[in-house]
């Protein structure tokens, strides 16, 4: 009888537990820039590399589950970035961590063979899913998985159609609607890959600019089982997010001026909440100079020292650090 009852005791501990880590509440912070082109060094003394890099370092360091996202347009904004096909940048983005950057209408400006270039030198992911080549394949990975401790995350990339019309992708690659193929990957990823929450990284914007358009309102009313949608292209700044058909959508302004944070509630592996979304202005105290100087040194004092040393506000800018 001792024994049985030692049974039952154990079976309820187990079966408490289990309910317990079922029941568990989790929570992923999602760090978001959008449209940063090229803004290497602060703009009206906001933004920069090294103020972003110094936040979402301070964010890292309190937050377990952490994703940091771009929402495209690396590309195309100034003249140190553009004369070294936006690498500077990228070598930023690589040291601060970001998992993943859609592709925007301004990777395109220098054609294919400088995207393949940058893709090559960057640790983090591009991603699209409705850009392909001649064989219908997507030229970057069209999305990832992302597994934290108690539940699991897909991401997936989505480029605006009019690419075709604002940038120089040329004729060998195909872009196909973005509606159709946002449907496609969120079905993959919840069906194929079990995604718990999944995360739509578009470069569409939420302001309509043509008649034939699709925005990332339109996209969240077509589709559903999208639980965020991080948002660029219309360099819109939401405080806080813009709810369309029970997706949450957010996008940070521009130049890396503001990082939008959004704190995801989760339990039983479903969203349940998404609480203290806003945009940080990054007015930290940050050691931006040895930043500089580590990431883009090259670059920057080749610019510098090189041929072209008579552009004043790039060279008052040096530091003193280029020799």
């Amino acid at each position: 009888m001792k024994n049985i009852f030692t049974i039952i005791l154990i079976s309820l501990l187990f079966t408490g537990c289990a309910i317990s880590e079922k029941s568990k509440t989790h929570e992923l912070v999602i760090l978001h820039t959008n449209d940063h082109h090229g803004a290497i060094l602060p703009i009206n003394s906001k933004g920069g590399l090294a103020q972003r890099s110094t936040y979402i370092n301070s964010v890292k360091s309190t937050s377990s589950n952490l994703l940091i996202l771009d929402a495209g347009d690396m590309n195309t904004g100034s003249v140190v970035s553009d004369m070294f096909d936006a690498l500077p940048d990228i070598e930023a983005y690589n040291a601060i961590g970001y998992d993943a950057v859609t592709l925007g209408n301004h990777e395109f400006d220098g054609g294919y063979q400088k995207l393949l270039k940058q893709i090559k030198h960057s640790k983090f992911k591009w991603l699209s899913a409705n850009v392909l080549d001649q064989n219908k394949t997507p030229i970057v990975d069209p999305f990832i998985i992302r597994d934290f401790d108690g539940f699991r995350v897909g991401v997936f990339g989505i480029t605006t159609l009019q690419t075709k019309s604002s940038s120089s992708p040329g004729s060998e690659l195909i872009f196909e609607n973005e509606i159709s193929s946002a449907k496609k990957y969120i079905k993959i990823l919840k069906d194929t890959y079990k995604a718990d929450i999944i995360i739509a990284l578009t470069h569409l914007g939420s302001d309509k600019e043509s008649p034939e358009q699709i925005t990332s309102i339109m996209l969240a009313k077509a589709t559903s089982g999208i639980d965020l949608i991080v948002d660029g292209h219309s360099h819109t700044k939401f405080q806080t997010p813009l709810y369309v058909n029970q997706t949450a959508i957010v996008s940070a302004n521009e130049w890396g001026k503001y990082v939008g944070k959004a704190k995801l509630i989760i339990k039983d592996k479903k969203l349940v909440d998404i609480f203290n979304l806003f945009v940080v202005w990054q007015c930290v105290d940050v050691k931006h100079l040895a930043f500089i100087k580590v990431v883009v040194h090259g670059f920057y004092c080749s610019f510098i020292n090189g041929p072209i040393t008579a552009n004043l506000e790039f060279k008052h800018r040096s530091y003193g650090f280029c020799r």
